[in-house]
């Protein structure tokens, strides 16, 4: 036998350093992935073409299940939509310690996942900002319903002081309101920069209990 054929031949089976090499970077970057997704708050999970979790980060397991268990393995149980953002309601799964109801901002894209197409689908919990929203939105009915029923002209600004609301009594006062004129027009000139100062006071978040002023209506004359 050739002994040079001989280590040639086992050279050829080892590993190239390239390949080496390649492997430990490929693995480097999925210690860097695996730390990056169990350190966000965001769920993220792998979803093969079945439905099926091949992945999930800690968040996930605790958004979908609670703290009682791992997604890996489960159904996902979501329609997986590639390519778009959409909201979805959750509930936790039966089985769980408690019932509750989230939620949840859902995206989704394509990746490869050990050789296989898969979806990379991040969740985030957006419980408490729908909640906030709700309560701003009721906020803002109950306003406009008492300004509405009001017997004083009532209007509502920007930070600039652009009028973005006015009450019919308002309307009625001035006779008309235009869609984005600046509340100081509303005003004769004479009583503009006290106007202008006490704007700047509530924008500082120093609030004013009412403020009386010359009104220029829409045809030129002068109200209260």
């Amino acid at each position: 036998m050739n002994p040079d054929s001989s280590a040639d031949a086992v050279a050829a089976r080892r590993p190239g350093i390239d390949s080496l090499i390649d492997l430990r970077e490929r693995q480097s970057g999925m210690d860097t992935f695996f730390a990056l997704v169990e350190a966000t708050d965001d769920s993220i999970c792998v979803v093969d073409s079945r439905g099926t979790v091949r992945f999930a980060n800690r968040a996930a397991d605790e958004l979908l299940l609670g703290e009682y268990g791992s997604m890996l393995g489960r159904t996902f149980g979501i329609p997986v939509l590639l390519g778009i953002t959409t909201e979805v309601d959750l509930v936790l799964k039966p089985g769980s310690r408690e019932r509750r109801r989230r939620l949840a901002e859902m995206r989704c894209v394509e990746v490869e996942w050990r050789g296989e197409a898969c979806a990379l689908v991040s969740l985030r919990d957006i419980t408490a900002r729908k909640r906030t929203e709700e309560k701003l939105r009721r906020s803002e009915e109950q306003f406009r319903s008492l300004a509405t029923a009001s017997p004083i002209g009532i209007f509502a600004t920007t930070v600039d002081g652009t009028v973005g609301y006015g009450n019919p009594r308002l309307v009625e006062i001035l006779g008309d309101l235009v869609e984005g004129t600046k509340f100081l027009d509303l005003a004769v000139d004479d009583d503009r920069p006290r106007l202008a100062a006490i704007f700047q006071t509530a924008t500082q978040g120093e609030l004013s209990a009412g403020i009386e002023f010359r009104a220029l209506r829409a045809d030129g004359s002068v109200g209260w």
